[in-house]
C-alpha cells in the first residue's frame, strides 16, 4: 500500500525562498487544488492519497492531509538535505549549459543583455524563467510589461520562438545503479506553450526523432543519476521546421503529465492509444468542486481521457 501526495506546486516551491506549510502551496492556486487529486487515476484501490481538503462524496482513498502520513509516494520531490541539487536540476539553465541550444538562444543575466539581445534576435521570440513549466513563466516579446518582467526574474533565458510539428518526451525512473527508459509521449501545448493534452501508443514518435533526443538525453539523465538524484524524470524535446530535432527543451525531475498518460496506458489499454486533455467543458476525471474556507470553488478545466485504436 502506497500513501500518494500529488505537490503540483513543486515549480512554485523551488522559486520560493523560504519554506511555507504544504497546506499553504496546496491551497495556494485553483490548479494546485485540482491536480492534487492526479493520483486518483494512478493508484491503486488499496492506496491512500492525501489532500487538502475533500470534494463531495470522495473516493475512499482520499484522506486529509492533517491525519498521518507515513512514507509518502511524491508527486514530486520536497525540500530536504538535497534541495540545491533538486533545484540546480530543475533549472532551465542546467539543461541551457549541459544540452544543444536553439540556434539564436542567451543566457540572459542583466537587463542590458536582454535589450541587446532583444534587438538582435529577428522575429518572435520568447523569455523562459528558470523554473516555469507547462507555459508558466513565459515572456514573449511584444507583450506589455518587459521591464517589470526582467525587474523579476533575472536570470531567463531568451529563445527564438520556433514552430513546432511535434512536441514529445521520454519518461525515466532513476534507481541508485542505472537509469530506467519507461517510454515516450507526444503532448500538446497552445501557442502560447500552454500545455493541453498528452498522448501514448505505439509508435506515435517517429524513430529517427528519438534516436536523435536519445543521444542527447541518456548520457544527460545518467548524469543527473550520477550527481545523486533518484525519483521521476521527464525530459521534453521536439521538432520544428524541415524536421530539425531540438532534442532536450528542459528537464522535469518529478512525474509529469506524460508520465500519468504513459502509466494509465501501459495498465489499461496497453494496445491502444490514449489522450489526456485538459478542457473547459464537461464532466472529467478530477473532481470539479472543492469546498475550502467556507467557500465553494469551481474548476474551470476538467481532466478528459479518450481511448482509441490506430
Amino acid at each position: 500500500m502506497s500513501v500518494h501526495l500529488c505537490n503540483t506546486f513543486f515549480e512554485h516551491d523551488l522559486e520560493s525562498a523560504a519554506p511555507k506549510p504544504l497546506l499553504h502551496w496546496l491551497r495556494s492556486h485553483p490548479l494546485c487544488l485540482q491536480l492534487q487529486f492526479l493520483p486518483l487515476l494512478y493508484a491503486d484501490p488499496q492506496d491512500t492519497i492525501l489532500v487538502s481538503d475533500l470534494p463531495p462524496n470522495p473516493d475512499l482513498r482520499l484522506r486529509l492531509l492533517s491525519e498521518p502520513l507515513g512514507p509518502l509516494e511524491l508527486w514530486a520531490p520536497l525540500r530536504g538535505d538535497n534541495w540545491p541539487l533538486i533545484q540546480q536540476l530543475n533549472s532551465k539553465i542546467f539543461t541551457f549549459i549541459h544540452a544543444p541550444q536553439l540556434l539564436g538562444s542567451a543566457l540572459l543575466t542583466t537587463p542590458q543583455e536582454a535589450a541587446s539581445w532583444i534587438a538582435l534576435t529577428p522575429g518572435p521570440k520568447v523569455l523562459k524563467t528558470p523554473f516555469g513549466s507547462a507555459g508558466r513563466g513565459h515572456f514573449h516579446i511584444g507583450a506589455p510589461g518587459l521591464e517589470a518582467f526582467l525587474r523579476k526574474n533575472l536570470p531567463v533565458i531568451g529563445e527564438p520562438w520556433v514552430e513546432r510539428t511535434l512536441d514529445f518526451s521520454t519518461q525515466w525512473y532513476l534507481h541508485p545503479t542505472h537509469a530506467e527508459l519507461l517510454g515516450e509521449t507526444v503532448f500538446e501545448n497552445n501557442s502560447r506553450g500552454a500545455y493541453l493534452a498528452t498522448t501514448v501508443g505505439p509508435s506515435l514518435v517517429p524513430e529517427w526523432a528519438l534516436d536523435v533526443h536519445l543521444q542527447t538525453a541518456q548520457p544527460l539523465v545518467e548524469q543527473i543519476r550520477k550527481l545523486g538524484y533518484r525519483g521521476n524524470v521527464g525530459v521534453d524535446a521536439f521538432i520544428y521546421r524541415d524536421n530539425t530535432v531540438h532534442p532536450v527543451v528542459e528537464i522535469n525531475g518529478r512525474k509529469t503529465m506524460s508520465w500519468v498518460a504513459l502509466h494509465l496506458q501501459r495498465k489499461h489499454h496497453p494496445e491502444q492509444i490514449v489522450r489526456l486533455s485538459l478542457e473547459n467543458e464537461g464532466e472529467g476525471l478530477l473532481p470539479q468542486t472543492l469546498f475550502v474556507n467556507g467557500k465553494t470553488i469551481s474548476f474551470p478545466k476538467q481532466m478528459k481521457k479518450y481511448v482509441t485504436n490506430r
